[in-house]
């Protein structure tokens, strides 16, 4: 005599636990949009295609201006809020196949696929004036941001995930260094980005004199003119790098 046991179990309480957990670890909290975990994922993997099959696609990398006035004047609550609706806008206008992440506090990230960067440069202005001109009202207040962006062209000539994102961070400051609500594309031989360049080498090398204590204490006198005597010293630090000193 045959005989078949079996049981029956109801898995989908667990199968929807996994999809939230998975949406969770994919997924910024607050706005929904990808996270940073995911856009470094995805970033590595357009770099890859790029190369591969001789693809360009573009970075953007969006910071809001002046951000923290709201945060600081009128709560994180409120910031919050302004960070949904920035979410929000900026989702409207990009592609279903573009790639929008919160990668920071007020900072976003937009991988645009396939496209040229004078596309890119489109999509981006386009983003930063619809920033500019909207405006957010919670309760009887109304709230206004804009944003700097800085565009880099991940090209198929070749390069890694982090060389675009510093590439497209470079961008982003000469574009705040301009006056702000605005892009700049990044280039090789741009001369806002090789001074920018320059100071992060500079603010490298001092760091590591501090660490290595290079830092070298001089005096200066301050003399009154009226009697000829020193009045008081300044005191000053120089940089020595190499065993040579720096001066201003």
């Amino acid at each position: 005599e045959l005989s078949i046991t079996g049981t029956i179990d109801n898995i989908n309480d667990r199968k929807l636990a996994e999809f939230k957990l998975q949406h969770l670890a994919m997924h910024d909290t607050l706005t929904g949009l990808y996270n940073r975990h995911y856009f470094d994922n995805e970033l590595n993997q357009h770099c890859h295609t790029a190369t591969r099959y001789k693809i360009d696609h573009s970075l953007l990398y969006i910071d809001l201006d002046n951000f923290k006035v709201i945060n600081d004047s009128q709560g994180h609550q409120t910031g919050d809020m302004v960070l949904k609706e920035v979410a929000n806008t900026l989702s409207k206008r990009l592609r279903e196949s573009d790639i929008l992440c919160r990668i920071g506090g007020d900072e976003f990230a937009v991988i645009l696929p396939n496209t040229g960067v004078e596309h890119a440069l489109n999509i981006a202005n386009d983003l930063c004036s619809l920033l500019a001109n909207a405006h957010f009202q919670f309760d009887e207040n109304m709230y206004s941001v804009s944003a700097s962006i800085g565009l880099t062209e991940i090209r198929c000539k070749g390069g890694d995930a982090q060389e675009y994102l510093k590439q497209a961070d470079i961008a982003l400051y000469v574009a705040k260094n301009m006056g702000r609500n605005r892009v700049h594309c990044y280039s090789d031989d741009d001369r806002n980005s090789d001074e920018f360049k320059d100071s992060i080498k500079w603010a490298q090398k001092l760091r590591q004199a501090i660490i290595n204590d290079d830092i070298v204490l001089h005096f200066q006198p301050i003399v009154n003119i009226a009697t000829e005597e020193i009045a008081y010293y300044e005191a000053l630090v120089r940089l020595k790098v190499d065993g040579q000193l720096v001066f201003p």
